[in-house]
């Protein structure tokens, strides 16, 4: 009967210990773009490491949907709150605009490629893990020193925003339309997305058919007037061909018959000035 109890009460308790080691390993955050190359890479360094699965784990998030649009994935928030806190906290090179972005513990924070983690991983083994962004994920304060969750949720969000701005709005600017926001769909952002698409879109309408400022004035006062007001800065400059900034590029844009004046007009002040030379030279003989 003892050896039964004993038996029965060893299979309780080895699913314990297992599920404790695994909370003692450290969380490696990755957080990265679909199809980034530097991320695949930093992952393949992490995998082999001889520490990976017995002293740590690897998370991964999605702080961008791929690497070429850089639409904002669905963890673009956590991930810019991140950073910016580690910012705060004298980690220069924490950062949510480019992958990959590794977190671990409270030690390291870094938006470069690297294959010098293990002693940084190790440290944090030794210490326990303070799992930083877990902490901010879930919306807590006191995850670093001095931080406060919504400081740092209202600057991720105005981030998220002029970011998708500025995305959507170059994508109209170069003749898009609503499948602008498709990179978004199945997103937590393709309502913001959406909703900053018909913002862009009436902006840039309304330019097309000649307006100026006032192409923004219908949104004063209201949630979409910085939408707006960014929306036109950029689609004015594009469509009235400020975006050339020397002349070689400004020639390009020139019609053939425009180039033509030019010259005809060119050789006309040229013979000109011959005429008038010539005529000089003449007068001062004469004398």
């Amino acid at each position: 009967m003892k050896k039964y109890l004993i038996s029965l009460l060893t299979l309780f308790l080895i699913p314990l210990t297992v599920f404790a080691k695994d909370e003692d390993k450290v969380k490696v955050y990755l957080f990265e773009a679909g199809g980034c190359p530097y991320c695949e890479m930093e992952m393949e360094y992490l995998e082999g490491l001889d520490s990976y699965n017995e002293k740590f784990v690897v998370v991964k998030k999605e702080l961008y949907v791929d690497h070429n649009d850089w639409a904002p994935g669905k963890d673009f928030i956590t991930g810019a709150k991140v950073a910016m806190a580690f910012n705060d906290a004298g980690f220069e090179n924490a950062g949510y605009t480019g992958t990959p972005f590794v977190v671990i513990s409270d030690l390291y924070a870094a938006a470069i490629y690297s294959a010098s983690l293990e002693s940084v991983i190790n440290e944090a083994y030794e210490k326990g893990d303070k799992d930083v962004v877990g902490c901010i994920a879930k919306g807590k304060d006191k995850c670093l020193s001095g931080y406060k969750d919504s400081k740092y949720q209202e600057q991720a969000e105005t981030a998220l925003e002029d970011t998708l701005v500025s995305q959507i709005t170059r994508c109209v600017a170069n003749g898009g339309d609503s499948s602008c926001t498709d990179i978004y769909d199945d997103t937590d952002n393709v309502k913001l997305a959406e909703a900053i698409y018909e913002v862009v879109d009436d902006v840039n309408t309304c330019i097309a058919d000649g307006g100026y400022s006032e192409c923004t004035e219908k949104y004063s006062d209201t949630d979409n007037e910085d939408y707006a007001l960014r929306a036109y800065s950029t689609l004015s400059a594009s469509s009235d061909g400020t975006e050339s900034t020397t002349p070689i590029e400004a020639s390009k844009k020139a019609s053939p018959v425009a180039i033509v004046v030019v010259i005809l007009s060119a050789v006309v002040v040229l013979g000109l000035l011959i005429f008038g030379a010539t005529k000089l030279n003449k007068d001062e003989k004469s004398k």
